[in-house]
């Protein structure tokens, strides 16, 4: 009699024996990507009984760096992550954007009513990785970039069997991972649909990407026209001469194109017949036809396939809602000018730029304005030396060859230099950086090659690099923490970025960062008196901690609301003495309704209620925490929620 097959819940229960037991995985009871992720988190050191959800608290500062790092790629997705929240509707759910280190850059959900399990630790800038919080899909995906599903006991950690999320990788358009879509649940129905709509999201962000492209002219193909324009369309994006630039995985599908192809200028004479070429040829002048003209059609590939087809001529000018870091930041502060035209025309010889500035300045849109100037349309990529965890910063900065170490990614994996190749490396924090890594970044600079680790062929390198610290890196060389080689290296011309409080143009950037928090394209209404707040503070955490402050008080204010002191930070509203407790503010704005209002009773319940939701939005929906900063209980704060 033939054996029976154990069912899923049963090989489950034999998988996490195993791991009672601390015995050998039973091969054939997991699916392989969650076998290899227990494998992996069990070799790091973890336990399931281990208790690790709540023990990685991230600080405002940190969220605000983390969210400013990742601008273009949040700015690229937001559409496709709100539209996906809005196919959820329940706070049992969490839309999160990661990096390609795991780390979320950012989240949509329902934070006033979502359990704290969903609430607290799913935050913008909480590390999603396999040896800190075991098996998890997007940090499955990290590893391994393909859509999965992780339900329940198939996390490793115990802690996490009432969760489930669905993950699906972002490419961008050199095929390199760009970051993670997830959703994760917590006591969340099942929901087939889930795992689904987490991959056609992620699919129609990398169709941005390709939207957004400058030049050349964008293929849009598929078998079935109805196809065309929706996130599993085919898409090839080629230069002026017809050599293909980049082709999404559909389109790579269809045509049988190999990454191979692509890093050898592959043509599209090597993808379609004659009559098809011709085709395209009508819309390689678009002057003629007009940016953004399309051409629908169908063509025929080589290999005998037919596709319908729609074509299209780009330009950096299309781009939806495009402006560049220059355009953004340089603002009409004369310093900021002189540094950058300084910067720019060393940069532009291929020496190196070294920033320094107090944290929050912008180093890093500095940065991005140079590259745009001088490399548009060429990879930026930009590595926080401070964020390089111990281990594997080797092979995220230098890549790994299949096998080069347990757990190296099959086929290996290019490193982060690597894919700067062309375009400009951004060495941001580079005074936190390891000795270790500094010997091997020096020489890589120096001869201008890499070699991927568990290699022996070194592989050219052509960057410019800028770099920058809040520290002062000669000091760190007198002091025997940093190459003095390295720094000579590094150190092309120095430029130093002013304070916020320095800047001439501090009222501009104050309007820049108003409109950019507008909520409906509503931006909030900012009075005089708020204004001189802001004029008086000394921001020490700059740009970056304005950005966030106005995009907070924003929120609270509602689309074209008016901005109040009370909605500023604490430390804001103490330097104007107008650090009234929040018991007194709601005394304040209670007393001033009723006075315009014929049913005061009625009127101070909506204003109470309007204060409490501010509160609890300000704390993260931490109910004890809003009672406390309000002055009342937890019933009556209870109480006017309700209402």
């Amino acid at each position: 009699m033939a054996a029976i097959s154990p069912s899923p819940i049963q090989s489950l229960q034999l998988a996490r024996r195993a791991l009672a037991e601390d015995a050998p995985l039973p091969d054939g009871v997991l699916p392989a990507h969650l076998q290899r992720s227990w494998e992996r988190t069990r070799a790091a050191g973890m336990r399931p009984d281990d208790q690790a959800l709540f023990h990685h608290a991230v600080s405002y500062e940190e969220m605000s760096r983390i969210r400013e790092a990742h601008h273009a790629l949040i700015e690229l997705a937001m559409g496709d992550l709100e539209a996906l929240w809005r196919s959820m509707r329940s706070p049992h759910w969490v839309i999160l954007l990661t990096n390609t280190d795991g780390t979320i850059v950012h989240s949509i959900g329902h934070h006033e009513l979502a359990p704290r399990e969903l609430r607290l630790p799913l935050r913008c800038g909480r590390r999603l990785l396999e040896r800190e919080i075991g098996t998890n899909a997007p940090a499955i995906v990290t590893r391994e970039p393909a859509a999965i599903e992780v339900r329940g006991g198939e996390h490793f950690l115990d802690e996490l069997h009432r969760f489930s999320c669905a993950a699906a990788p972002i490419f961008d358009l050199n095929g390199q991972l760009a970051g993670v879509l997830d959703v994760t649940g917590f006591d969340a129905p099942r929901d087939a649909r889930v795992f689904n709509r987490v991959r056609m999201a992620a699919l129609s962000i990398e169709s941005r990407m390709y939207e957004q492209a400058k030049t050349g002219f964008l293929i849009s193909l598929h078998e079935d026209p109805r196809f065309i324009g929706t996130p599993v369309q085919g898409l090839v994006l080629a230069r002026e001469d017809g050599v293909v630039m980049s082709a999404n995985r559909a389109a790579a599908d269809m045509l049988g194109i190999q990454g191979t192809d692509l890093r050898s200028a592959l043509h599209l004479s090597q993808v379609f017949d004659q009559e098809s070429l011709q085709r395209l040829r009508d819309i390689r002048a678009p002057r003629e036809r007009g940016i953004g003209a399309t051409m629908p059609g169908s063509i025929h590939a080589v290999n005998g396939a037919q596709f319908y087809c729609d074509v299209k001529a780009l330009s950096g000018a299309s781009k939806r809602g495009s402006s560049s870091a220059r355009q953004q930041l340089r603002g009409p502060d004369p310093q900021w000018q002189t540094e950058f035209e300084r910067a720019s025309r060393v940069f532009a010889h291929g020496l190196p730029v070294l920033l320094q500035g107090e944290t929050g300045t912008g180093k890093e849109w500095f940065a991005r304005a140079l590259h745009e100037t001088h490399r548009p349309g060429k990879p930026f990529v930009a590595i926080n030396c401070a964020a390089l965890a111990e281990g594997v910063a080797e092979a995220e900065l230098f890549g790994h060859v299949e096998g080069a170490y347990t757990g190296s990614r099959k086929g290996g994996a290019s490193g982060q230099l690597e894919q700067a190749h062309g375009g400009t490396l951004f060495l941001d924090e580079i005074g936190d950086m390891s000795a270790t890594l500094q010997t091997r970044l020096l020489r890589v600079l120096q001869e201008r090659s890499v070699t991927r680790l568990g290699a022996s062929k070194e592989l050219k390198l052509d960057v410019l690099v800028v770099s920058a610290t809040h520290r002062e890196l000669a000091e760190l060389v007198s002091a025997g923490k940093f190459r003095e080689d390295l720094y000579f290296r590094l150190n092309g011309l120095k430029a130093r970025l002013p304070a916020l409080r320095e800047r001439q143009d501090f009222d501009a950037l104050i309007d820049e960062c108003v409109d950019e928090t507008a909520i409906d394209g509503r931006p909030a209404r900012l009075p005089g008196d708020v204004r001189r707040l802001l004029q008086a503070y000394t921001w020490p955490g700059n740009l970056r901690q304005l950005r966030h402050a106005l995009h907070v008080a924003s929120l609270l204010a509602g689309p074209g609301g008016e901005i109040s002191v009370y909605m500023l930070p604490e430390e804001l509203r103490a330097t104007g003495g107008a650090a009234k407790s929040a018991k007194e503010v709601v005394t304040q704005a209670s007393s001033s309704h009723d006075a315009h209002n014929s049913n005061p009773i009625q009127s101070r319940d909506v204003v109470h209620r309007e204060w409490i939701m501010r509160a609890l939005a300000e704390h993260d929906g931490n109910i004890s925490a809003a009672a406390k900063a309000l002055g009342i209980s937890r019933t009556t704060l209870y109480k006017y929620r309700g209402h």
